[in-house]
């Protein structure tokens, strides 16, 4: 039977929650990440490992405490969650966290010794830079979200409407024509102006816009 999840503050707002295959993470009031769930591979971001938590422990993005970061949006993949956050005040470029299993580059390029805390993946900040795009402020739609996770691999939406794909790419879920592992972002060709997208396993499926008329799918179709 469905039962309350306690220990969340009183009075506070869930905003966003998201479930991987072992653990789940919640948005609290825009400032506050909490995770539950299994530690096996630390993706519960406590700084090590551990086997579970059956309550929700609310973690820090920053080791500086009075660094206060809005979050943007969060998702969970297997073993592994990807939090995208903006220095306290609108407008300022957006940054990726990542921290759980190292493995198939999922954790984009992070120090994979620290892999059981939050970590800046500052390779996307590299992509972004380089290519002159940012990650979208907020999703087209309220439900919508602005970065997903499969099972070993990350989708974010920038501004322009289109994806930044790191991880594991074995099935072609990066859908950049190979099946690399990619530690360093790449943006998915093709696909652009999307509205709404969602992450399986080892796929993926987008919609752009109504100009274009169009449902893109990638990664493993067996």
């Amino acid at each position: 039977m469905p039962a309350r999840i306690r220990g969340f503050p009183e009075d506070s707002i869930v905003r966003r929650i998201t479930c991987g295959r072992w653990h789940c993470a919640a948005l609290v009031d825009r400032h506050q990440v909490f995770l539950w769930g299994r530690n096996h591979c630390g993706q519960l971001g406590l700084g090590f490992l551990s086997r579970a938590c059956v309550t929700p422990v609310k973690i820090l993005l920053e080791p500086d405490e009075d660094c206060l970061l809005s979050v943007r949006d969060l998702a969970a993949g297997e073993a592994h969650t990807v939090v995208i956050a903006e220095a306290g005040h609108a407008g300022l470029d957006a940054r990726a966290y990542s921290w759980g299993d190292p493995n198939d580059s999922r954790l984009g390029g992070v120090d994979v010794r620290l892999h059981h805390s939050p970590q800046l993946v500052k390779t996307i900040n590299h992509t972004l830079e380089r290519l002159r795009l940012n990650i979208a402020k907020e999703a087209q739609q309220p439900k919508n979200s602005i970065v997903s996770c499969g099972i070993a691999h990350t989708l974010v939406l920038t501004t322009t409407g289109q994806f930044l794909a790191w991880g594991c790419g074995k099935y072609g879920q990066l859908g950049y024509g190979d099946l690399w592992d990619r530690e360093e972002p790449v943006v998915v060709p093709g696909v652009h102006s999307v509205l709404t997208f969602a992450t399986g396993n080892r796929h993926n499926i987008a919609a752009a816009c109504r100009a274009f008329q169009r449902i893109d799918g990638l990664g493993y179709a067996k």
